[in-house]
């Protein structure tokens, strides 16, 4: 892997690159999260185009989450049944599955159907949202988003959970 130039301080005051925050989540991207501090949340985030998911990477690290990034449907549903996140972050438009159909897999599982969602997709269109929003998501955001925007929700799930967002 090639560096980029974009670098920042973690809160323990060493710099890390981009192409670090990567390596980091691949080193995630086995069977759990065994290797995340108890008290740090777990962000699940589906998403195939890989300068969004670089991006949402860089910002949600820096912000003190753990993230492990899947790159299709089927893969983040099978991740989300086996290593329940505390938030998912689900692109509409995904290969293999799209998130509304994982979305309503999720909200028909028992076992990780109380998963806060935040639905993050390229298609604005109101009738995506309303489904997206009718069939259980918590949040609906539109790309190109504010990352302000995407932390402010972020926490705001993480923080409360599904049950004070229905």
């Amino acid at each position: 892997m090639r560096a980029v130039p974009i670098s920042q301080r973690s809160r323990c005051g060493e710099a890390r690159t981009v192409v670090q925050l990567a390596e980091r989540s691949q080193k995630l991207s086995g069977a759990g999260w065994e290797e995340t501090d108890a008290m740090q949340k777990r962000v699940l985030l589906a998403e195939d185009e890989p300068n969004i998911a670089t991006s949402l990477q860089f910002l949600l690290d820096r912000a003190g989450y753990v993230i492990r990034v899947r790159e299709s449907g089927v893969s983040a549903l099978e991740d989300a049944r086996a290593n329940p996140p505390d938030l998912l972050i689900l692109d509409v438009m995904l290969p293999d599955m799209d998130g509304l159909e994982v979305l309503k897999h999720i909200r028909s599982d028992a076992a990780i159907a109380d998963l806060p969602i935040l639905m993050l997709t390229a298609k604005g269109a109101r009738e995506t949202q309303e489904t997206a929003i009718a069939t259980g998501a918590d949040a609906f955001i539109t790309k190109p988003f504010a990352n302000a925007d995407v932390l402010a929700v972020v926490q705001r799930l993480v923080s409360a959970g599904r049950a004070a967002t229905t």
